[in-house]
């Protein structure tokens, strides 16, 4: 059974220019050549292990070259790895591990295609308990290959990635784009705005793959940003105009929106300065609401030509529902407008009642961020029914809980205001900068 078939791509760009750079890290700069002879390497190591296609394998993918040649050989020879971050705690690999056991004495192997390479991905976890999703490798080189037609990758190009190559905004633009196009793929170890800013102008990238918010980490004096620059993606969390303006101001490119998921891949890509939507969805990919006529304001719903998601652990569909078109609700409120652009208006479950009356956390937040010493917020609502809402700021620069309150005093009805303020200096967050909700939450419960 053949399972190989990211490795030919390798080969195809190492014959043409076996001394262009495929990969630069922290260590240097790795030759197509080089790559694909570490891949080979590390694939007749691992065709020692156990049987192709039979089990999931918790896999910590690290930003390097050597990690991500490990990687590849994996799917050579049909070792199916779930992606994780090498830093997570030992909590939360048991909580992978878990879901990679419950698959396994189920099966490894129910609902894959035969010869067809899978891979999990960890959901982040920002509302609650991650969970591990399946992907199907051909349909993902399908949806990149996709995407590559509205943001073009060319060889040789210097792609920047500052995403985590465990998620898979990192994975696919960042890994797998790099390695369908012949571009070089240029990693960070430990991104930040100045990092960022540096290495895109030492490696003269053509393309940056970034989050909210490190682009909106820069420094004021980065200056402008290199000549070849064509593309800065932005993805993960909610873009603002500020840091668009704050990016576009210091590099003169502006910020390109995009939306995605792990069950999904890519969904759309914007207009480069477009904030007002996250732009139309990728060639095969389908999306409605779930309003009457499928395009008002309502629950944003997501068709993939790969079918269904299945995730590990959980009971598998039957054949007639795999084989059927399946619509995935996001848990995003959106509208599309008539040229097919999806504009996000918010979550689903932002609207909560305390005492009888409907608040918009959402409503809540933008009051907060509207002050000017507040980098970023996150509202809460506590109890189940609610019994108060909190709220969790992040600050530029000092700011009392007492100014805060007057600030909000000023733009919400009483009853809108947070009972708890939590003035901080960083709130936690994901790999690609996401608030951990959840873990606020454990907080709010370990308070209570």
């Amino acid at each position: 059974m053949t399972y190989d078939i990211l490795s030919p791509r390798l080969v195809r760009w190492a014959g043409l220019d076996p001394g262009a750079p495929a990969v630069v890290d922290g260590g240097g700069t790795t030759s197509r050549a080089e790559l694909l002879d570490r891949v080979g390497r590390h694939a007749d190591t691992l065709r020692h292990g156990e049987e192709p296609g039979e089990s999931w394998t918790v896999w910590p993918l690290r930003p390097n070259a050597d990690s991500l040649a490990l990687l590849l050989a994996a799917f050579s020879v049909g070792v199916r790895p779930v992606l994780v971050d090498p830093t997570m705690t030992a909590a939360e690999r048991n909580l992978v591990a878990t879901a990679v056991a419950s698959e396994t004495a189920r099966g490894g192997h129910r609902g894959q295609r035969p010869g067809h390479p899978e891979y999990g991905l960890v959901t982040s976890g920002t509302t609650g308990l991650p969970k591990v999703v399946a992907r199907d490798l051909a349909a993902a080189i399908s949806n990149c290959e996709a995407y590559l037609t509205m943001v073009p990758y060319h060889p040789g190009d210097r792609v920047l990635c500052a995403a985590p190559l465990h998620h898979n905004y990192g994975f696919t633009a960042g890994a797998l784009a790099c390695l369908l196009s012949g571009a070089c793929l240029v990693l960070l170890e430990h991104p930040t705005g100045g990092s960022l800013a540096a290495a895109m102008r030492e490696h003269d990238c053509a393309v940056v793959l970034s989050v909210p918010f490190l682009y909106g980490s820069v420094p004021h004096t980065m200056g402008r940003a290199a000549s070849s620059t064509r593309v800065c993606l932005s993805a993960g969390d909610r873009l603002t105009p500020e840091i668009n303006d704050v990016w576009s101001a210091h590099t003169g490119v502006a910020l390109t929106n995009h939306y995605g998921s792990s069950e999904c891949g890519f969904i759309t890509v914007a207009q480069p300065g477009d904030l007002d939507t996250v732009g139309r969805p990728v060639a095969g990919v389908s999306a409605r609401t779930t309003a009457p006529d499928g395009r008002s304001e309502g629950l944003l719903e997501i068709a993939i030509p790969d079918g269904y998601v299945r995730v590990l652990g959980a009971p598998l569909p039957d054949a007639a529902a795999r084989s059927a078109r399946q619509w995935m609700v996001t848990g995003d409120i959106a509208s599309i407008d008539r040229e097919g652009r999806i504009r996000l208006v918010g979550r689903a479950g932002a609207s909560v009642t305390l005492a009888g009356k409907q608040i918009d956390l959402t409503e809540v937040e933008s009051a907060l961020r509207a002050h000017p010493a507040v980098h970023d917020c996150k509202v809460i609502a506590v109890g189940d029914p609610v019994r108060r809402l909190s709220a969790y700021v992040e600050i530029r620069h000092e700011l009392t809980e007492l100014e805060l309150r007057r600030f909000l005093a000023a733009r919400l009805t009483s009853y809108k205001i947070p009972s708890r303020v939590s003035v901080v200096r960083n709130l936690p967050r994901t790999a690609t900068g996401k608030v951990r909700t959840g873990r606020l939450r454990a907080e709010e419960a370990d308070a209570s």
